[in-house]
């Protein structure tokens, strides 16, 4: 596994035009605005871990560690993480929940998402990843690899901010070629649980996205009690959608001005 230094990061593109005695200088608009800024609540963090696109025919892979009394096993850790995530990208099958509880108590609901990956693929990334950069906080280290990535065609598509936060956000940009999903992670107890989540979110959009159609209901019942506690109540299961998915990667993440972190994923569509 080989470590290189940090991945220059070209800003902007300035133009000087003399006239007369002044000079003035300014950005094209085009670079000013797609150029990548960072979370304004993370400005010491790397560019790198806000933009995983692929670059150079390899596939980009931000693993975490969290933190431990032996900082080197952090990094270990988080070659495990990336390497679950290639197994991922290599395909899976999941499926997007809605949990729904009644009882005496009223009606409560939350979501979840069940997945299986690619674990040989797994194994095979925890062998062939090569470690580019690194960066450690007071509660994980975090590690950049990459892989080949074979015939995978990436995308053609480089974000675009406005007022500091890049718009897809806001809005799930159109990336001819894929499928493409937005996830939400809320704000959590670390930046790691934040991020997880937000791709964990995307991942269960993407399911929605291909298999939506694939939907069915499982209840089930207990009785002899007011709630759930006694024995009583009802539990139905929502699949919201239900299938295989190959090519899922995260392409960029992002933590807004509330502190919610985002995920933007991707997965080729067949042509």
């Amino acid at each position: 596994m080989r470590r290189g230094g940090p991945t220059a990061i070209v800003l902007a593109a300035w133009a000087a035009v003399m006239l007369s005695a002044s000079c003035l200088t300014a950005p094209p608009p085009e670079e000013a605005e797609t150029r990548p800024p960072k979370p304004a609540s993370l400005p010491e963090s790397p560019a790198w871990m806000w933009n995983l696109a692929p670059e150079d025919g390899r596939l980009v892979f931000v693993g975490v560690g969290g933190r431990r009394g032996n900082r080197d096993e952090e990094s270990y850790a988080a070659l495990e993480d990336a390497a679950l995530q290639a197994g991922v990208y290599a395909g899976f099958w999941g499926a997007s929940q809605d949990l729904v509880v009644s009882d005496a108590g009223g009606t409560g609901q939350e979501g979840r998402t069940r997945a299986r990956y690619n674990g040989p693929a797994s194994d095979a990334a925890l062998q062939s990843m090569d470690a580019e950069d690194i960066w450690r906080t007071d509660e994980a280290t975090w590690v950049r690899f990459t892989l080949e990535s074979g015939d995978f065609r990436a995308p053609e598509w480089r974000p675009r901010f406005r007022d500091g936060e890049p718009e897809w956000i806001r809005r799930t940009p159109d990336i001819p070629g894929y499928q493409v999903s937005v996830g939400l992670g809320g704000e959590r107890s670390t930046l790691a649980r934040s991020l997880r989540g937000a791709d964990v979110s995307a991942l269960a959009d993407m399911i929605d996205r291909f298999h939506g159609a694939n939907r069915t209901v499982n209840t089930t019942e207990k009785r002899g009690g007011a709630t759930w506690s006694q024995g009583g109540g009802t539990s139905a299961t929502y699949d919201r959608g239900f299938g295989e998915v190959e090519g899922f990667l995260v392409i960029a993440r992002w933590v807004d001005a509330q502190g919610n972190a985002w995920s933007l994923a991707v997965s080729p569509v067949s042509e």
